[in-house]
């Protein structure tokens, strides 16, 4: 996120899912928006990164669902429109898609989506469910603390239903989804009803074609390759 927001000169960041701020309370930005509808960041945590990096002293952090934000502040991003966003909350297809959709609906044409856990690593951590609770007790001893549910599926339907867009994802951190403005991208030829149907095992056989998986050195030059709509 810092390297798209530094290499293009973007301003505006928002995140949604900021959890315990680890990645939010980091990031250096002019204007910096959080959605969670429980934060756990604590005031002193919140002191000492205030104190740290002073795009937090100008930060906020709504308590909402990603939902609830857009429908009631979304209309923030029309005189300042969002450039980097990192999408990171409900570990579900539908909602991820919901959450980069919204996002993509105010982003400037040189602005991205970034997504977590598109590549999950097991047939456990890609277990669909609605919480980490409800995953760990579906993966029974398979479980190992690793949960990133079928993200991935939103990747696909981008890919496969969305041709104004250039998507892949970086082959880093449990996959690191791209999602940015323009055509010429690579897609795919999967209906939305053949997505809601796959499990980990068809991701398994074609991760690579299907993410258009690209090894995390290449975030350099897709930093330095904004498309524009």
């Amino acid at each position: 996120m810092q390297a798209f927001l530094d290499g293009r000169g973007l301003a505006t960041y928002l995140e949604i899912g900021v959890g315990s701020g680890h990645t939010f309370l980091r990031i250096r930005a002019q204007r910096k928006l959080a959605v969670d509808p429980a934060p756990r960041i604590g005031a002193l945590k919140r002191l000492r990164w205030w104190l740290r990096n002073g795009s937090n002293r100008s930060s906020r952090i709504y308590r909402l669902t990603s939902d609830e934000f857009f429908a009631r502040h979304g209309d923030r991003f029309s005189t300042t429109r969002l450039d980097v966003a990192f999408v990171d909350g409900l570990h579900t297809y539908e909602q991820s898609l919901r959450d980069v959709e919204s996002c993509l609906a105010h982003l400037t044409s040189r602005g991205v989506v970034l997504m977590h856990d598109c590549s999950p690593p097991s047939a456990a951590a890609a277990i669909p469910a609605r919480s980490v609770g409800e995953a760990r007790l579906a993966a029974g001893a398979a479980w190992d603390g690793m949960w990133c549910g079928d993200v991935y599926k939103t990747i696909l339907h981008l890919r496969s239903q969305r041709p104004d867009l250039r998507v892949c994802v970086l082959a880093c951190d449990r996959g690191i989804g791209v999602v940015q403005p323009g055509t010429g991208g690579r897609t795919l030829k999967l209906g939305v009803e053949e997505i809601a149907d796959l499990d980990y095992a068809d991701l398994a056989a074609h991760r690579a074609e299907w993410l258009d998986l690209r090894p995390a050195e290449e975030l350099a030059e897709l930093v330095q390759s904004p498309v524009g709509r």
